[in-house]
């Protein structure tokens, strides 16, 4: 069977990652940002906003890999979207369920900014 939930998504790590012990197992939670850039109609670089991606990680090895990167750093993470439903309260007295995506990291590595001309 082929697995068809796949991400690999590169960023840079938002602040170090928080290592959560719970009944079960530790895990990792962290965020990273992508920003993407355009060329305008007069060919000046415009840059996009940042967009924040939930990121998890249930691996022994990748927790302490973790805590060797250093808030900034560019990374690649591979893994798969898992989601989660919560309930939010909109206006009046309508609740409503949201689904919120997040990415379980199987691979985390070093990825480092290659300039066009590298």
């Amino acid at each position: 069977m082929s697995k068809n939930n796949n991400v690999e998504l590169t960023g840079n790590l938002g602040a170090k990652a928080r290592i959560i012990t719970n009944a079960k197992s530790p895990f990792a939670a962290f965020s990273i940002a992508t920003k993407d850039s355009y060329k305008d109609k007069q060919g000046d670089w415009k840059e996009k906003e940042a967009v924040w991606h939930d990121v998890i990680s249930f691996k022994p090895k990748l927790i302490e890999q973790l805590k060797e990167i250093e808030t900034k750093d560019r990374i690649k993470v591979t893994g798969f979207l898992t989601y989660r439903f919560f309930e939010a309260a909109e206006e009046g007295d309508k609740t409503v369920k949201k689904r919120v995506a997040s990415i379980v990291a199987e691979k985390i590595e070093s990825a480092p900014l290659k300039l066009n001309n590298e």
